[in-house]
């Protein structure tokens, strides 16, 4: 498995990864508004923190991240993070999270900070066993 940068190119297998591992728990929607949204947070990351994994040149999954900032504090961020389904429990996305925190390590961050919906359990897991912890918590309610 090779560990790369994302770049243009890849915007079309990210939305299909997309498809196939995020739209049961976020309903993003369809292949052309995923590639429209995957070449929008190619725009937004900050791509030396954004990571593809692929082999064979297949991408297996994909990491955006950028620094966030706020009025009073900026941190990496992750953006968005799957695997596609037929490469989960491989270990990909840890790897992928490994990688960014690396890179984050060498320009001198100590945090790395991602979002989880509550229902997205893998997620929640993946991130746990690697060591994040729950820091803020957002309530909202439709109004």
């Amino acid at each position: 498995m090779n560990i790369r940068n994302i770049t243009k190119k890849d915007i079309e297998p990210i939305a299909r990864i997309a498809q196939e591992a995020l739209n049961p728990i976020y309903g993003i929607g369809t292949l052309e508004e995923d590639i429209k949204i995957a070449a929008k947070m190619l725009e937004m990351c900050e791509p030396k923190y954004s990571f593809l994994a692929e082999e064979d040149g297949q991408v297996l999954g994909f990491l955006f991240a950028r620094i966030q900032k706020e009025p009073y504090d900026e941190f990496p961020y992750g953006m968005a993070l799957a695997v596609s389904p037929a490469q989960w429990n491989k270990g990909i996305a840890t790897h992928l999270i490994n990688k960014t925190i690396e890179t984050l390590k060498q320009d001198s961050w100590d945090t790395f900070t991602f979002h989880a919906l509550p229902e997205n359990k893998r997620a929640l897991k993946i991130y746990e066993n690697m060591g994040f912890k729950t820091k803020k918590l957002f309530l909202s309610k439709s109004i």
